[in-house]
This record gives structure tokens, C-alpha cells and sequence, in this order.
């Protein structure tokens, strides 16, 4: 969010884990993709690259 008096600001959503750029939704998402197929495949279902999905993992402490 782009403030003219305070410059730019982080605003905390519910649907979203502090620093994470997927919506937790999505994240449930993915994970139960990548449970059943290999990250570079789930990444090119989910319009993601490799690292994005990795980064899921790791999110989670699953990687």
C-alpha cells in the first residue's frame, strides 16, 4: 500500500502468513499437489517456478 504522507506500508491480511506471498489457501493448495508429484511438475500446475514451491516446502518445515 502506497501512502502519500508515510510512504509505503505493510498491511497484515488474515488470509496470509507474515512474509509469505501466497494466500494460506493456496498454499493448502500446493501442498496437496506436491504430496502427490514432484515439485517441478506441481510448479507448472500451479503457474509457479520450482523455487516458489520449494519455498512452500520450507515454509512448512516439509522440505
Amino acid at each position: 500500500m502506497n501512502c502519500i504522507g508515510l510512504g509505503k506500508l505493510q498491511v497484515t491480511v488474515p488470509w496470509s502468513a507474515k512474509h509469505s506471498r501466497f494466500s494460506t489457501r493456496f498454499e493448502s493448495l500446493a501442498l496437496g499437489i506436491m504430496r502427490n508429484m514432484d515439485i517441478m511438475n506441481s510448479s507448472m500446475i500451479l503457474g509457479i517456478t520450482w523455487n516458489m514451491a520449494h519455498g512452500i516446502l520450507f515454509s512448512m518445515k516439509l522440505a
